[in-house]
């Protein structure tokens, strides 16, 4: 178990510092009165450890994303095939506004919306993206301690 004050994994002890009744190692018990020694339940440790094994943290997250060069494309696109904004606008059954608004990058359309000017119009706007997680390798937990917020 971890040290309320300064972290450390040890062997915690009840102890009441200052009015308040904290969980602390054998070093900054010192600052209080000692009140017992918590017990560790092993059980409890072991069946937390077996589900950490069983169900890792997800090392990757993958999305779909709009490119953010969507306005060019489409604009581009529709200039190459001949067709107004208020010819594509009745195609895609949206409004003109909202086609002006897209072409001039003031509104970027959604995942499902850019789908369907792919379809039309045989460009890609959508893209995967994978966000990567990195495993903490220093302590255990990183949970904020008293410790790190005041200086003893």
């Amino acid at each position: 178990m971890q040290c309320d004050i300064c972290g450390k994994q040890d062997v915690l002890y009840s102890t009441l510092i200052e009015g308040v009744e904290m969980q602390v190692c054998s070093a900054c018990s010192g600052y209080g009165k000692v009140m017992k020694r918590v017990a560790v339940k092993k059980l409890q440790l072991i069946a937390n450890e077996k589900s950490m094994l069983e169900h890792p943290a997800p090392s990757a997250a993958v999305s779909e994303v709009v490119v953010d060069t969507y306005h060019i494309l489409i604009r581009n696109k529709r200039e190459q095939l001949g067709l107004k904004q208020e010819d594509l606008a009745k195609v895609m059954n949206i409004k003109l506004s909202l086609m002006q608004h897209i072409e001039q990058k003031k509104f970027k359309p959604n995942v499902e919306l850019a789908k369907r000017f792919e379809k039309q119009l045989k460009i890609k706007l959508v893209e995967l993206y994978r966000e990567d997680f990195e495993q903490s390798k220093g302590k255990p937990s990183d949970a904020l301690t008293i410790g790190d917020i005041i200086k003893i």
